[in-house]
């Protein structure tokens, strides 16, 4: 009994046709399968990176939190010391209450 193909083909210039199409078949889902592949490992290392990326920010946000609740780091300059001036040594302490010039 013969089996009949499901498809049909000519042969041209005494090629088979059989065997053609199952290889062309192979590679094609090879490649799909490489493809695949290479997705996958760039969306897992795209995760791993961001996990990474979310420790360092939550490390950063913890030493913000630690620099400001000491609040020693400030963006005012620090305070100076001013020279006491001879009004003030003298116990005026307003340009108001200074006495009339002469």
């Amino acid at each position: 009994m013969k089996i009949p193909l499901r498809f049909t083909c000519r042969v041209e210039s005494g090629a088979s046709c059989r065997g053609k199409g199952r290889h062309e078949n192979a590679f094609a889902v090879l490649v799909v399968i490489i493809l695949l592949a290479i997705m996958a490992s760039l969306a897992i290392s795209n995760n791993v990176a961001l996990g990474h990326l979310h420790r360092e920010i939550q490390l950063l946000e913890r030493r913000h939190q630690k620099r400001h609740e000491s609040g020693k780091a400030t963006n005012a300059p620090p305070a100076a010391t001013t020279a006491s001036t001879p009004e003030r040594s003298a116990g005026l302490s307003d340009s108001s209450e200074r006495p009339p010039k002469q």
